[in-house]
């Protein structure tokens, strides 16, 4: 039984510690994001600033340079909304600590109170 509860504590921490590598890499995805935005800038002050265009080359170019941030954008937003999720869950997870405690030790204190029913992972419980 013990064996079950120093799992299940491993699990979350594992879990913590993919929840935390998420967080550096949209750090990182933020950071690219503001990279191409100012890419994009640039891109679209060249297109207005070149006189030599014709209009309708301006156009052209405008739909291609956004055709391409748009393709790009689409992969930062789905990175986005799967950390989103992530981080929901986590918050969820959270809150229902109320007293600030891991799931671990949360696990730990609820089957070690006496008269207490045993604990079964997350995992376990859920039904499919």
């Amino acid at each position: 039984m013990e064996e079950d509860h120093i799992a299940g504590m491993i699990a979350d921490l594992e879990e913590a510690a993919a929840i935390q590598q998420g967080f550096a890499h949209q750090r990182l995805a933020l950071e690219w994001g503001q990279s191409l935005f100012g890419k994009l800038a640039r891109a679209w002050m060249a297109i207005e600033a070149h006189e030599s265009f014709a209009y309708e080359d301006k156009v052209a170019l405008q739909v291609h340079v956004l055709d391409e941030a748009a393709a790009s954008l689409w992969h930062l937003h789905k990175a986005f909304v799967g950390t989103r999720r992530l981080l929901k869950r986590h918050q969820r997870d959270l809150h229902r600590a109320g007293d600030g405690k891991s799931p671990a030790v949360r696990r730990v204190q609820r089957t070690s109170a006496p008269g207490s029913a045993p604990h079964l992972p997350r995992r376990q419980r859920r039904i499919s």
